[in-house]
C-alpha cells in the first residue's frame, strides 16, 4: 500500500486541545537523512535498509552500528525523524534530538501521531525511486513502534525488526482490514531494560503473533541477557543474524 500527498489520512488532535481543528496544509518539510551504499544506482540495489531512531535521537545512532553490516548491493538509510526536539545538557549547552510523533502516556492518546512521519517516509523512498525495492526497516525504542505502521505504508516490506519496543497489535489490528504482515516481524529486547520492560515486550509481540490460535506472521523474540535499553555487540550480533534471514527474496 502507497500514498500520495493528496491522500494523507485526518490527522487526530489529542483531547488535550479541545476546541481547535487540525488540517493538513500545503508545505515543504526538511527531512535529513545519512545514506551508505556501494551501488552505482538504485536500480542496482537489491534491498533498503531503512533504519527509526528513538526518541530525542538522531539517525546517527543507528546508522553507525548497522553500516559495517551492509552488504555492496544493499542501500542503508537512517533519516532523523521530523520533529526536532532540543534538549539541555547537564552542562547546560543544549543539543537537538528529534522524535516520530508525541504521545501522552497519562491519557493513552497522541499529541501528534504517527502520520506525518509516516508520509515523510513514504515520500522519501519514493523521490529515491526505491518505491517497489525490497525494504527491511529497523526501529529502535520510538522507532521500533512506529516501524510496523509505516511497514502497511510501504511496498514491498520484506522484515521489521523493533528493539527495546512493544509491537502494539490492537491498533495495528483496529485499521482497516486488520493487521495480516506479509513480512517478518522479530523483536530484540534487553532483558534488563527499565524503559520498555522485557515484561511488557515480550507480551506485546506473542500477542500480535497469534490470533485464536493461529500464527498472525513469521518472526523471532530474542532476549539480550545483561542489555539494557540501548545496543550492546551481543544484541547487535542478533540484529544482524535477524537481517540475514530471507535475503535475495
Amino acid at each position: 500500500m502507497s500514498e500520495s500527498s493528496a491522500s494523507l489520512r485526518k490527522p487526530s488532535v489529542h483531547p488535550h486541545f479541545e476546541g481547535l481543528t487540525r488540517d493538513w496544509v500545503e508545505g515543504k518539510l526538511p527531512l535529513d537523512y545519512r545514506e551508505w551504499s556501494r551501488v552505482q544506482s538504485e536500480k542496482n540495489c537489491s534491498e533498503v535498509w531503512l533504519t527509526l531512531h528513538g526518541y530525542q535521537q538522531t539517525g546517527a545512532y543507528l546508522f553507525e552500528k548497522l553500516k559495517p553490516a551492509v552488504d555492496e548491493d544493499q542501500i542503508l538509510i537512517s533519516p532523523n525523524a521530523p520533529f526536532p526536539v532540543p534538549m539541555k545538557e547537564p552542562t547546560g549547552k543544549y543539543r537537538l534530538g528529534f522524535s516520530w510523533y508525541f504521545y501522552n502516556p497519562d491519557s493513552d492518546a497522541y499529541f501528534i501521531d504517527m502520520e506525518i512521519a509516516i508520509h515523510s517516509m513514504v515520500e522519501l523512498l519514493k523521490k529515491k525511486g526505491l518505491e517497489s525495492t525490497p525494504k527491511r526497516l529497523i526501529g529502535f525504542s520510538q522507532g521500533g513502534y512506529l516501524a510496523p505502521f509505516l511497514a502497511e505504508r510501504l511496498k514491498n516490506v520484506i522484515q521489521v525488526v523493533g528493539i527495546g519496543a512493544e509491537v502494539l497489535g490492537q491498533e495495528l489490528n483496529s485499521q482497516e482490514g486488520g493487521w495480516h504482515p506479509a513480512y517478518r516481524v522479530d523483536g530484540v529486547q534487553g532483558a534488563e531494560d527499565p524503559i520498555v520492560t522485557l515484561e511488557r515486550s515480550r507480551k506485546s509481540f506473542e500477542q500480535a503473533q497469534w490470533e485464536k490460535g493461529k500464527k498472525r506472521f513469521e518472526g523471532e523474540y530474542c532476549v539480550i541477557p545483561q542489555m539494557g535499553h540501548g545496543l550492546k555487540e551481543a544484541g547487535m550480533h542478533e540484529l544482524r543474524r535477524l537481517l540475514r534471514l530471507g535475503k535475495g527474496r
